[in-house]
């Protein structure tokens, strides 16, 4: 998966009819297991309301995470062209939200009527690293970087029913589709 919401703390605001995802503590987006804070900006909407057959939204937005090299692997640090006292991931976050069918979904726990929500996620991701008292330097061009951190698409299906506030479903597609 991508820098999607693996996290165990979120700040959420509302916004209008739009509720959106501020900033998250938890897993960070370089794959080491650490709590790291992600900051969204701006907040990215989760749920817009109401949602009806045919709703749609777009999100174009930046996700940053900060970590000291200390707090990195050795394999990672390797890898790049410069040994930076610290890296920064920004992640240009692109959505595309379609509610595009409805109908009925079994699980074990019932049977419900649904709407499916289509949400594509583009992600492209920029690394900059900080030595000393340097300004954050953009090292994305390297190959070894584009290899680490490569653009991906992601494919999540939710489906909402008016029984449950949680969905009754959420199902991310892998590569094959």
């Amino acid at each position: 998966t991508g820098p999607g919401p693996n996290f165990s703390e979120a700040v959420y605001i509302k916004i209008g009819n739009a509720l959106r995802l501020q900033q998250t503590l938890g897993t960070d987006p370089f794959g080491l297991g650490n709590a790291t804070r992600t900051v969204y900006t701006p907040a990215m909407p989760v749920r817009k309301l109401p949602q009806r057959m045919g709703s749609t939204f777009q999100y174009n937005g930046v996700a940053i995470a900060t970590a000291a090299a200390d707090d990195l692997p050795p394999e990672l640090l390797r890898k790049l062209p410069l040994r930076p006292d610290s890296l920064r991931l920004k992640v240009s976050v692109k959505l595309l939200s379609e509610t595009d069918a409805w109908g009925k979904v079994l699980i074990p726990g019932g049977i419900f009527e649904t709407l499916r929500e289509k949400q594509t996620y583009a992600y492209s991701f920029q690394v900059e690293i900080k030595i000393g008292q340097r300004r954050w330097q953009n090292i994305s061009s390297s190959a070894t970087v584009k290899a680490l951190f490569p653009n991906l698409t992601q494919i999540t299906y939710t489906f909402w029913s008016d029984e449950s506030l949680e969905p009754i479903a959420v199902l991310t597609m892998d590569r094959s589709g």
